[in-house]
Formats: structure tokens, C-alpha cells, sequence
């Protein structure tokens, strides 16, 4: 997530409104949550793994957490 954001999103400044703080987001959470939902329909043909609607939840989990990290480091830096 982190790479997909820096690579999608480098120079889009964050602002105070919510829109465009979220914005920057959409495209590479979208990108990381489909490749969770992939990976998941991938375990179903797996011997002996088990695809678990829970993953895709801490997947999501993990993904605005990363968002949250990145949009308070940009703010650090800014200051």
C-alpha cells in the first residue's frame, strides 16, 4: 500500500478537507483491496488452505491504517 501511494500519489498535497485527504487514497486502497479479494478467491483452489472473509476485513484494516500513517507523515514533514 505504502509503494502504491507513493507511486500514484507522490506530490498531492494533503488539505484540510476531508475530500481531499481521502482522495489520494481511493485509487491505491481500491488496487490493494482487490488484490486481497484476489488472493482470497485464489486460496479456495489451494490444498489445504481456507479463504476467510476475515482476512479480506484485517487486509482493509491494514490498508487505512497504512492511509492514516502516510497522510500524518506527510503532515510532519510539511511542518
Amino acid at each position: 500500500m505504502i509503494s502504491l501511494v507513493l507511486t500514484l500519489a507522490p506530490n498531492i498535497p494533503s488539505r484540510k478537507k476531508v475530500s481531499f485527504i481521502v482522495l489520494p487514497f481511493f485509487l491505491p486502497g481500491g488496487i490493494a483491496t482487490v488484490v486481497g479479494i484476489l488472493d482470497e478467491v485464489n486460496q479456495i483452489y489451494i490444498p489445504d488452505r481456507d479463504a476467510s472473509v476475515m482476512d479480506v476485513m484485517l487486509d482493509i484494516l491494514g490498508i487505512v491504517l497504512t492511509a492514516i500513517f502516510i497522510h500524518f507523515n506527510r503532515q510532519r514533514k510539511r511542518k
